[in-house]
């Protein structure tokens, strides 16, 4: 499952670090970052008069994603929260200072949770807010005790479990719950969300992804060990990719979370996958400035360098088969920014 979210400059939430929440917390669903501009013209959202003027690219978009929501704030000329339009939603959080004392950001969360639960068939008719995620909201000021209490209701499980449902939407519908839990933490304690969950200890972030071809796997294992026993964090593919999860999905979900990247180049050259992966880091270089570091394997011994991509021709290289220059203490230095 594949979810794409926005937000307009009517509202100031953290996206960037929503999507590398969620991808922290959801094994079976990537979260992207719209980069397309997403504005609403005029003061109020009609459905489906707003849905049908929206851009072009975000139309575009929705044949390639399960779900795209978008936030603004917006209001509902009916005062909903949100309305769909196939695939689409968009989320208004009109006068949100009015309805709760806790940040927008974990109320933007919560949304995307319910709508999830929604997606995979979580549905309850309740005849009153009970505080429940599959809430109606008819008093909007409820979802202020939806958010503190971080239910999913007996019925609603009940009512999920009696259908029949496959092992990735039993899967998310745990994901839910935890992140429901890490909501209602924060919320009670009127704390952002981001922040409670960096008070709990970051332990999602990489110092640097071993971009390699896989022929040289030998040698990017012994790396991968010596780079750990000096306390750097590595995103190495054998470690952190499930077998049988999509190598593609998995580095998309992981992107924000790493802040360097080391191209290793060895006596098989650029591997015919690495390319795709270069591409992907050089957008990313673009918008986070996101260190990319062209390293020489020892493997390559004598062998003329292989023609690399312009990017990589351009930057600093690590080169292991100089000894003279510690070409270990040179990597550490690229990757931690500490010269040692």
């Amino acid at each position: 499952m594949k979810i794409l979210l926005y937000s307009d400059n009517t509202i100031d939430i953290k996206l960037k670090k929503i999507v590398s929440c969620l991808n922290n917390t959801f094994d079976n669903i990537a979260f992207f970052e719209g980069t397309s501009k997403f504005t609403i013209k005029g003061n109020v959202i009609s459905y489906p008069s707003t849905y049908t003027k929206l851009p072009k690219a975000i139309k575009t978009q929705a044949l390639k994603y399960d779900l795209i929501i978008c936030a603004s704030d917006r209001r509902y000329d009916n005062n909903f929260f949100f309305e769909y339009a196939g695939n689409i939603v968009i989320l208004s959080l009109h006068g949100w200072e009015y309805l709760s004392n806790v940040s927008v950001n974990n109320g933007f969360v919560y949304f995307v949770a319910s709508l999830i639960g929604n997606f995979i068939g979580l549905r309850s008719l309740h005849e009153e807010d009970i505080g429940c995620i599959s809430d109606f909201w008819m008093d909007k000021t409820s979802i202020d005790i939806g958010m503190k209490t971080g239910l999913i209701c007996d019925e609603c499980i009940r009512n999920f479990k009696e259908e029949t449902h496959d092992d990735i939407e039993n899967n998310i519908l745990n994901s839910i719950i935890e992140l429901l839990r890490e909501i209602a933490v924060a919320s009670k304690s009127d704390r952002d969300i981001f922040d409670y969950l960096i008070s709990k200890g970051d332990k999602s972030k990489f110092d640097v992804f071993l971009c390699h071809n896989s022929k040289d796997k030998l040698e990017i294992r012994e790396m991968n060990k010596i780079l750990k026993m000096k306390n750097v964090k590595t995103w190495f593919d054998e470690e952190q990719i499930r077998p049988g999860t999509p190598w593609q999905d998995e580095l998309m979900k992981n992107i924000s979370n790493i802040t360097c990247v080391a191209v290793f180049v060895g006596g098989n050259g650029i591997g015919p996958w690495e390319d795709i992966e270069i591409r992907a880091f050089i957008s990313e270089f673009a918008n986070r400035e996101c260190i990319i570091i062209p390293v020489i394997l020892e493997g390559l011994g004598d062998k003329e360098v292989p023609e690399l991509p312009l990017i990589l021709k351009q930057l600093m290289w690590v080169d292991f088969r100089n000894k003279d220059l510690d070409p270990l203490k040179r990597l550490l230095w690229g990757i931690t920014g500490k010269k040692h």
